[in-house]
């Protein structure tokens, strides 16, 4: 796992850093069904589901998605909250200058 997808695990409370670290291991019927409605962010605000559908292309899933398409969903999750992060903050600075 790397370092920077440990991190964010780690800012996740302790059962859902332990089901994200569980299911990127080995992913069942009924692993996915119990956490697929893990909160990864709340801003902006996605699912572990929401997240594949996303990478996925919004297609509706007939089955569990493999490890490697879990790692991309929360890899996709980092980048949006990054992303979140810097336009907030950007638009923090122009609200700043205005005053």
């Amino acid at each position: 796992m790397s370092q920077k997808l440990q991190k964010f695990i780690n800012h996740l409370s302790k059962s859902n850093g332990l089901t994200l670290t569980s299911i990127l291991s080995v992913a069942d019927e009924n692993s996915w069904e119990q956490n697929r409605h893990v909160i990864l962010s709340t801003t902006p605000f996605l699912t572990l589901e929401m997240a594949v559908n996303r990478i996925s292309n919004n297609r509706k899933r007939s089955s569990i998605p493999e490890p490697r398409l879990i790692h991309e969903a929360i890899e996709y999750v980092m980048e949006k909250r990054s992303q979140y992060a810097i336009y907030n903050n950007e638009k923090t600075e122009e609200e700043s200058n205005a005053a």
